[in-house]
């Protein structure tokens, strides 16, 4: 039955849809990846660069699908610059001895295999290395190998994958079920043996490329950066669960599920200034969604300005983000703790572009609607990080009067710090003291793991959840020095990742915290 699977999946892939669980393939049997596929017009043929154990360096070229005569005449010039331009690189210099590699996930037709052998003739004479190919056998052969144990075994996580799998590309990500079919075969709770480990990092992205193959095909780059995030989450709590791994271990699975990640951002920020009224389809049905959208979108974009941030760079995406803030963002109503992170993404963005008092006034509103008494409207409070988005707009749409797995809320929120404190660091008085009373009647929660790796998961085991009354009347000095005090865990998304803390937590919001806030802060000075 799996092998139907990875068949059908490579059957359907486009180029995008293979590229991030080739290059894990590539890292799993022991390349160190070079460069990873731009689609720009400087590649010169070369989708992705790597080097091997033995230190040869290999070029190759992705393609989808059969190749047939017609198709070979296409990529001709391609497959040219693949052989016959040299690799610049900053780390390797240039290098014109290589070894080049075209890839496809059908098959190579017989008059153009043999075309490539009178070619390879050619540019033997010429001292060029020769093509090589690769087609879907082989593929289907090494993706197998590479997924080796941790094919799911018994009948529930059989039907857990198939449910992800089969899923409708157009529809928002089960990211619950997701992190429940990573927990299924990820090591997290016991000691694994270094290769049993090495290859737990190199099934994740795999099975993340083909789960979310779906998304990518229906352009819904929401749905699949939080996939992509969401694997992050995992391959970073299992190398924090092994300490002493090596980072050859694990780096390069991080650094891949980055990099999809950040492709399905950049192509979701292309499709923005097209937006126009953010609705998608009928105006009459999408109206309702169109101010959850925004704040859903505006706010994972702010995430990825944010990160790019953290890392020295200042994304050419800056000013239209910017410009689409100012125009349509509402950071209320919200129906929800899970759309706090990606509120608090939009107005940490707008801070850092200079617009101080337009974030101010956002972290306000949230602040306010957040700790107001509860109304007709909203009798029973704001429910829990873990009731998903979705879930909470189609109860409050549709279902007023019910209840969300029968639950009463109160006055009690997980995002209300974040926000408070966010305006005591730029030590603005008068929204908190305009807010205060109503705050004080709000409690503020939050949830802490034991052990603190249940920072990375979707459900933790055990834990705490810690709810704080504010005083009345409280000292301004202790909320500033309480406003920069929350302490990191000792996690590597902290020390090592604190540009991701934000996205992951838009994917993942209950663990959106005091601290994640503050060193997504602290980590942009």
């Amino acid at each position: 039955m799996f092998d139907r699977a990875i068949e059908n999946w490579l059957d359907n892939a486009g180029e995008r849809q293979y590229e991030s669980a080739f290059l894990q393939l590539l890292a799993f049997e022991g390349h160190r990846i070079i460069r990873a596929p731009e689609h720009g017009p400087h590649e010169h043929g070369k989708d992705v660069v790597t080097c091997d154990r033995a230190g040869k360096v290999h070029a190759f070229q992705l393609k989808a699908g059969d190749i047939s005569t017609k198709e070979w005449r296409q990529i001709r010039g391609e497959v040219n610059e693949l052989v016959e331009v040299a690799i610049n690189d900053p780390q390797l210099g240039t290098i014109t001895r290589f070894r080049p590699a075209l890839v496809t996930t059908g098959a190579i037709a017989e008059p153009v295999a043999h075309k490539i052998q009178l070619l390879n003739q050619g540019w033997a004479g010429r001292k060029l290395g020769r093509l090589e190919t690769v087609e879907r056998g082989a593929l289907f052969s090494r993706f197998r190998a590479a997924l080796g144990s941790f094919l799911p075994a018994n009948l529930g996580d059989v039907q857990l994958f198939l449910k992800l799998f089969l899923a409708e590309g157009s529809e928002p990500v089960d990211t619950a079920a997701l992190c429940g079919f990573f927990e299924s075969f990820l090591p997290l709770d016991r000691k694994v043996r270094a290769g049993e480990r090495r290859a737990a990092f190199a099934a994740a992205p795999i099975f993340a490329a083909m789960i979310l193959a779906s998304a990518s095909r229906a352009s819904n780059h929401l749905a699949e950066s939080f996939g992509w995030t969401a694997v992050i989450s995992y391959l970073l709590a299992l190398a924090d669960r092994e300490p002493t791994a090596r980072q050859s271990d694990w780096r390069p699975a991080v650094g891949i599920a980055v990099a999809a990640w950040r492709s399905a951002m950049e192509r979701l920020l292309a499709e923005v200034p097209e937006s126009g009224n953010w609705i998608a389809g009928n105006v009459l049905v999408d109206q309702p969604f169109v101010r959850h959208r925004k704040q859903l979108v505006l706010g994972a974009l702010s995430a990825l300005m944010l990160f790019c941030r953290s890392r020295g760079e200042c994304h050419p995406g800056e000013d239209a983000v910017l410009l689409a803030l100012l125009r349509g963002f509402e950071p209320t109503p919200f129906f929800g703790d899970a759309i706090a992170p990606a509120l608090y993404a939009s107005v940490l963005f707008l801070w850092v572009r200079g617009q101080e008092r337009a974030a101010v006034e956002a972290a306000e509103a949230v602040v306010r609607f957040a700790c107001r008494p509860p109304l007709a409207e909203f009798p029973r409070g704001i429910p829990d990080p873990y009731h998903t988005f979705e879930e909470c707009l189609v109860a409050r749409l549709f279902q007023p009067e019910a209840l969300i797995n029968e639950e009463h809320f109160g006055r009690r929120s997980f995002c209300t710090r974040q926000f408070v404190e966010f305006i005591a660091r730029r030590n603005w008085r008068g929204p908190l003291k305009r807010l205060w009373y109503d705050i004080t009647g709000a409690d503020s929660a939050e949830f802490v793991p034991d052990p603190p790796l249940g920072f990375y998961r979707w459900r933790c085991p055990k834990g705490t959840v810690v709810s704080r009354q504010w005083g009345r009347p409280h000292y301004w000095g202790d909320l500033e020095a309480s406003a920069w005090a929350a302490g990191d865990p000792n996690l590597l998304i902290f020390t090592d990742f604190p540009g991701l803390l934000l996205p992951v937590a838009i994917a993942v919001p209950q663990r959106f915290t005091p601290a994640v806030a503050l060193r997504a802060e602290l980590c942009l000075k």
